[in-house]
């Protein structure tokens, strides 16, 4: 997706989601990159033809990790699934649980992606086990909901990481530059020291921003021998859990950039939804999804722009909220976009027409 065709100002955003069924075929689905006048913001690893399945791990492609820790068989090197398992990646190559799904938009403002690719994090079949693809299934829940404002250079993402067992999660992020980083927030020059990013992780609570490298996959990374790429950056909670959501907000422009105000919202009534206020717009997300939608109540916060991610597509909502209109109509990704006044509530629900 870009914001326009100018040579030398335009911005590139590459969402993937592939669905992989043949050997060699990495998977790297949830990941984006991010090009901006000439060069990278961030970039995921690109998987050259030595297939280096180390290389392809999720630490390494801006997407959530998610480590499966049911299923035998993959404890040592020869298990070609290894490092994902190991490392909280997905399964390639046709070995995964079944196919993604993702639905898309693309508008004048904004861009939306929202995918479910809980099945790439799980196995299917135990073929020579136990050295090849393990059968695990102990994930239950792996989705990413991403909004691109286009005119504000903001990218808005929720992450939702379910197990049946306490275990490790994140979401990671490569850096064109060595990152700084003050309590929550990340920020960093790119290669050319022209451009400024930023990081925000609003979600989890209490959990921790670091400075991982290029190597975190425990093996010497030749990622380092790409040009843009400098580090990773990782946002886990403070302990293992079963059940997490991650709240992410990246900013860039200009090397004298200076952040917009990013706060985090949460529903207020209704349905559970977790969201991010980034200057004057608000980006909400359904916290357990897929659901069927009834209705949420949650507070302005000041945003004269509201975003519903997670509804279902081309579909019409009643809204009440000062300044706004009394219904919209979702995307064809399932956001519901439009303007308010900023003050009190906003209340949505299913929209119902009288006969």
């Amino acid at each position: 997706v870009r914001n326009n065709w100018t040579q030398g100002s335009n911005t590139v955003l590459s969402t993937y989601c592939p669905s992989t069924m043949i050997n060699h075929e990495g998977q790297t689905c949830g990941r984006f990159d991010l090009y901006a006048n000439g060069e990278y913001i961030t970039k995921g690893r690109t998987q050259f033809d030595d297939y280096n399945v180390v290389m392809n791990v999720t630490t390494q492609s801006n997407e959530a990790s998610i480590a499966n820790t049911t299923g035998t068989g993959c404890s040592t090197t020869a298990c070609v699934a290894y490092y994902q398992v190991l490392y909280g990646g997905q399964l390639a190559e046709g070995q995964q649980a079944g196919l993604n799904t993702m639905l898309h938009s693309e508008l004048p403002a904004y861009s939306s992606a929202i995918i479910n690719d809980t099945n790439d994090y799980n196995g299917w079949w135990a073929y020579n086990s136990p050295y090849d693809t393990p059968s695990y299934n102990d994930v239950t829940a792996a989705s990413r909901s991403l909004i691109y404002l286009r005119g504000t250079n903001q990218v808005i993402y929720y992450d939702r990481a379910a197990t049946g067992a306490t275990a490790a999660k994140g979401v990671y992020l490569t850096t064109t530059g060595t990152p700084t980083i003050s309590g929550n927030v990340a920020h960093w020059l790119t290669r050319s020291t022209t451009q400024k990013a930023y990081y925000t992780a609003l979600l989890p609570s209490g959990g921790s921003i670091t400075n991982v490298g290029l190597s975190t996959v425990n093996v010497t990374s030749d990622q380092a021998a790409d040009w843009e790429p400098s580090s990773i950056i990782s946002n886990t909670p403070a302990s293992n859990t079963a059940s997490t959501q991650f709240l992410s907000v990246l900013e860039w422009g200009a090397s004298t950039l200076t952040q917009s105000t990013t706060t985090l919202v949460s529903s207020s009534a209704g349905q559970a939804f977790d969201g991010a206020r980034v200057g004057s717009s608000l980006a909400m997300f359904m916290r357990t999804w897929l659901a069927t939608f009834t209705g949420v109540t949650y507070p302005a916060s000041g945003a004269t722009t509201q975003y519903i991610s997670d509804l279902s597509p081309n579909t019409t909502y009643s809204i009440s909220a000062a300044g706004a209109p009394a219904s919209a109509t979702t995307d064809t990704a399932g956001v519901l976009e439009f303007s308010a006044s900023g003050t009190g509530n906003i209340r949505s629900e299913e929209h119902t027409s009288e006969l």
